[in-house]
């Protein structure tokens, strides 16, 4: 196991926690899972829940992104399967459809959702998540999570409150881009503030704190998506994919994600120096050249640098790939901003807002992360409302 929680109390979570009183009991249920569903002792949350209500109770299983086996490179449509060992079908919403679908749900009178989720709101399992309580919503079904830790701890919150016309499948809830809740927790706050009315049964954790990282709750980390190996790099994902609006690689495709961010074009000892002499808190930058074997660059030696957490309190990840990125821009010439199909610049869906991409390209990077301060320091004080954990702490 990993570190042992503060006062030796190891976190016990939700899927542990089912028992004879709890919502799910002599329900049929769609379960919303992937190889992060498990018990404390790595056993599948699938078969717990077959043990505790019988074989038959799961009807079927919903998959996020990254499908049920969690093999899925990112942006890679899974289509639906029949699984014999398990005895259901494995419903993708990734892929032709997003939101459970009548066929899906036919027969089934409570979704419950028992994923590991890693604090970012362009992480698209929170946009599963409130698809599938909308369906519940509009079907009459209850709704009831498995609550898991915030694996970046439940006090910080970073970046821009997601702008309603902005919304989509990196985005669709109104959150800054680290939101500091736990799942069950930020299914009370989208069915409270989107008013859906389906009262979400969360059946909580025990021992968990909100200032607890990871690596101190005892459990296992078992990465949620083939990008994500180690909970730092959850850290880091809140400001790092930012660059994937860009024409720098993130570090996908090497066998540290978000610590490397780099380009063939780069002169990465200037950029590394020039970078550690901003100051940021928490971090520093080291010179470094990676070849990707996957997504940007593929098979070329990109430049760039290793962005190392020295201090991961003090880490502010978004506020710091903003410095970067005004950084780059300003002494890269080879700089460009992705387009999606749809015309719009990447980085203003993962953002939530245009006004990260156009303070950052005009060097104003303190005037708007003034803004995004405000906003999400707003926020935290909206989803006190909704906490489980330490709340009025």
């Amino acid at each position: 196991m990993g570190t042992m929680a503060s006062g030796g109390r190891p976190v016990i979570p939700g899927a542990d926690r089912l028992g004879d009183c709890d919502p799910i009991k002599g329900k049929k249920i769609a379960l919303v899972a992937n190889q992060t569903s498990l018990t404390r002792d790595l056993g599948p949350t699938v078969e717990r829940i077959a043990a505790l209500i019988g074989g038959g109770a799961v009807k079927a299983i919903l998959t996020p992104e990254h499908g049920y086996y969690g093999v899925a490179v990112d942006g890679e449509r899974v289509p639906h399967t029949r699984d014999e060992r398990l005895n259901a079908t494995i419903y993708s919403l990734y892929g032709d459809v997003c939101k459970p679908t009548d066929e899906m749900l036919e027969g089934i009178e409570t979704i419950v959702y028992d994923l590991q989720d890693v604090g970012s709101r362009f992480y698209t399992y929170v946009t599963t998540m409130k698809l599938c309580i909308e369906a519940a919503a509009e079907k009459g079904l209850g709704f009831a999570v498995l609550d898991r830790p915030d694996p970046i701890n439940g006090v910080l919150t970073e970046g821009p409150v997601l702008e309603e016309e902005l919304s989509s499948f990196v985005g669709n809830v109104g959150a800054p881009v680290r939101y500091g809740l736990t799942p069950g927790e930020m299914a009370r706050l989208i069915d409270g503030e989107e008013g859906y009315g389906v009262d979400v049964d969360v059946v909580e954790m025990r021992g968990w704190e909100r200032r607890m990282w990871f690596e101190e709750t005892g459990l296992n980390w078992v990465p949620p998506s083939p990008n994500m190996p180690t909970p730092e790099t959850a850290l880091l994902y809140v400001g790092m994919c930012l660059f994937e609006g860009t024409n720098l690689s993130e570090g996908r495709g090497t066998g540290a994600p978000f610590h490397y961010v780099g380009a063939p074009w780069i002169e990465e000892v200037r950029l590394a120096r020039e970078l550690d002499q901003l100051g940021l808190p928490g971090v520093k930058f080291t010179p470094a050249r990676f070849r990707p074997t996957a997504s940007k660059y593929a098979g070329e030696v990109c430049r760039g640098v290793y962005v190392n957490v020295v201090e991961r309190e003090a880490f502010r990840p978004f506020e710091a790939a903003s410095h970067m990125l005004a950084k780059v821009i300003a002494e890269c010439e080879g700089f460009q901003w992705r387009k999606v199909n749809s015309g719009r610049y990447y980085i203003d869906l993962l953002a939530g807002t245009a006004d990260v991409r156009e303070r950052v390209q005009k060097g104003e990077v303190e005037e708007m992360l003034g803004r995004t301060r405000t906003e999400s320091e707003a926020f935290m004080e909206l989803s006190k409302q909704y906490w489980l954990y330490g709340k009025g702490s």
